[in-house]
């Protein structure tokens, strides 16, 4: 269903919440959704308030997290040094996707937090 920046009820769509970034012929903006079971689903149509790049910029951050967690789900964690240094490593990942999504979060939802 299109929506022109508020809220529009989903009641097809399954129930799974998500974050990403609409392709349009409008300007940058973020596509929210969220569902609860036993309720319509919910999409929002959010502009970035920021330039393209940053938006682009927070998705590549946000790959690279990912790409290094997988990355690190391969490395040999045999030794008690080897299984230290994947948490560690691990740590430092979740730190780094809590930055971002703390930026996202105050930047980008602001208001929209409580939908």
């Amino acid at each position: 269903e299109e929506s022109t920046g508020a809220v529009v009820s989903m009641s097809h769509m399954p129930c799974q919440c998500g974050l990403g970034r609409t392709r349009c012929q409008c300007p940058p903006c973020m596509l929210v959704t969220r569902c609860i079971d036993g309720s319509p689903a919910i999409a929002l149509r959010l502009p970035t308030f920021g330039e393209v790049g940053d938006v682009q910029a927070a998705a590549s951050s946000v790959r690279d997290v990912l790409r290094a967690a997988n990355e690190g789900m391969k490395a040999p964690v045999d030794t008690k040094e080897q299984r230290l240094a994947w948490w560690k490593g691990r740590v430092a990942l979740d730190a780094k996707l809590g930055q971002i999504l703390r930026h996202v979060d105050e930047a980008w939802l602001g208001a929209w937090r409580g939908v």
